[in-house]
């Protein structure tokens, strides 16, 4: 889990030693009618909280996959009452992108005043509204003293524009949507050609006095 999908910021307390500083969860009551939404229109659903990854079955379509790339195992749970308290991400998956369409329509009306977004082509996230890209720059820059004007955003999914909107240095990656790129300042190269690294050696250490590398601009 990332800190863009819960608002989950930690503070280094020695050694490879970390705690929690902020969060947004979100409302029980407000879990319970997503889920139910999510569930009524088709999508299975994934419930994250605390450590917790929460889903109905471990054979359900993708948690398979997502095991593989966050290296996170599943907690199977038959019911969610009593067992869902203070969820930071509710996601609805389905390989049906009509079924993924009604949930989208389901939510906006039940649940206006939360964040839902399409990050991926086979889920919609739901999460508090204030757990965005976005804030945790907001804070980052308040808890350390830093202007966001100082700070920079690496980032690739449509939601980190919130974060970029927040940020004196925005950098999109290669792989990232047109959409995505267009709302960054400059361009870096894929996950395949080591666009993090590039963007680093690029811009970051240039700003700070290092050697300039050659980039290329949001269109």
């Amino acid at each position: 889990m990332s800190a863009a999908d819960a608002l989950v910021l930690f503070g280094a307390t020695g050694d490879l030693a970390f705690k929690k500083i902020f969060q947004h969860p979100l409302d029980n009551g407000a879990a319970a009618v997503v889920i139910a939404t999510l569930e009524r229109h088709g999508a299975d659903v994934w419930v994250y909280q605390g450590d917790d990854w929460l889903v109905r079955r471990a054979d359900a379509p993708r948690v398979a996959l997502e095991q593989a790339a966050v290296q996170v195992l599943p907690r199977v749970v038959e019911r969610r009452e009593g067992v869902v308290d203070r969820a930071v991400k509710i996601v609805g998956v389905s390989d049906d992108a009509e079924v993924l369409e009604r949930c989208e329509s389901g939510l906006l009306g039940a649940c206006a005043y939360l964040s839902e977004s399409r990050q991926r082509p086979h889920s919609i996230e739901v999460r508090h509204p204030r757990a965005n890209p976005g804030e945790v720059v907001r804070t980052l820059s308040a808890l350390l003293g830093i202007s966001g004007a100082a700070i920079a955003a690496i980032g690739e999914l449509p939601d980190h524009v919130f974060m970029f909107r927040e940020s004196g240095l925005s950098i999109a990656m290669g792989h990232a949507r047109p959409v995505v790129q267009r709302q960054a300042r400059f361009i870096t190269l894929s996950n395949d050609d080591e666009g993090f690294a590039h963007a680093v050696e690029t811009w970051l250490l240039t700003a700070s006095g290092g050697q300039p590398g050659r980039g290329r601009t949001s269109p």
